[in-house]
């Protein structure tokens, strides 16, 4: 699950933009609607082409991923009989250096699962705050690595375990 908020963000790379801070800035919150609607629709092409060869995911304790580990997880989530509810992301700050941003992130969603009675639905609710490093690659953005700084996940209200 957290792999979706994760290669979710990736969708910040999507757009090329200047380093003025306001333009930047405008720019990524922009990607950020981007980023929900991508999850909204369920659609993997957009993590697949934002996110930069060498890109890897590191979880909050520590575990690593690759691209295309990360990609399958996702792959994984879009293939379940989910419905989306929402998806939003928000830039809490950035900086620059160079051609690279390094951004801190939260993003949120709710899904409805499958229930343990046939016709019940229940939610997943997931809050991630990441850090995030983009470059500017061949004329856009591309994401290298996402590091979970926290997150929480419930199912039905209830905490989920190792969250």
């Amino acid at each position: 699950m957290k792999s979706i908020l994760i290669a979710a963000m990736a969708l910040l790379a999507a757009v090329s933009f200047g380093f003025d801070k306001a333009a930047t800035s405008k720019a990524l919150n922009g990607l950020n609607k981007q980023y929900a609607n991508a999850l909204m629709k369920k659609d993997i092409s957009f993590f697949e082409k934002t996110a930069a060869p060498d890109f890897v995911e590191i979880e909050k304790n520590g575990k690593k991923m690759d691209r295309a580990a990360a990609i399958a997880q996702i792959k994984q989530f879009f293939g379940m009989p989910t419905k989306m509810v929402s998806a939003s992301g928000k830039l809490v700050s950035f900086t620059e250096k160079g051609d690279t941003v390094t951004a801190i992130t939260e993003s949120k969603m709710v899904a409805k699962l499958p229930g343990q009675k046939k016709g019940q639905w229940s939610t997943l609710k997931g809050v991630s705050k990441d850090e995030e490093v983009w470059t500017h690659k061949g004329g856009k953005w591309l994401i290298h690595s996402m590091k979970t700084i926290s997150e929480s996940q419930t199912l039905d209200g209830k905490p989920m375990p190792g969250m």
